[in-house]
């Protein structure tokens, strides 16, 4: 069944087009490394708390904007917990200082 276009929105394809090549983007910056390594970074990824399909989820506050967010019990415990949309934000921004030191 074909995605249909509601006049002044964008369709719900270009949405997830776009969502898509933002995330996209984003996990250019991700590296995976060892549970140790990890322990020892600066943050951990979260996603906005929301409907999951496990119920062990951890529940926590976003460092930068204080959203509530959701993370995996396994998750590295010492780093601080950052949403999505923060570190993509910091990413721009780290990007801006590079270009124009």
């Amino acid at each position: 069944m074909p995605l249909r276009k509601i006049p002044g929105r964008k369709s719900a394809a270009d949405y997830l087009r776009e969502h898509r090549e933002r995330v996209a983007d984003v996990m250019k910056h991700v590296k995976v490394v060892s549970d140790e390594e990890a322990e020892k970074l600066d943050y951990v990824v979260c996603v906005p708390e929301g409907p999951s399909p496990f119920t062990d989820n951890l529940i926590g506050n976003c460092c930068k904007c204080g959203v509530r967010v959701m993370y995996r019990w396994h998750a590295p415990r010492k780093p601080k917990k950052i949403c999505i949309d923060c570190l993509n934000k910091q990413l721009i921004e780290e990007a801006k200082d590079v270009r124009n030191p």
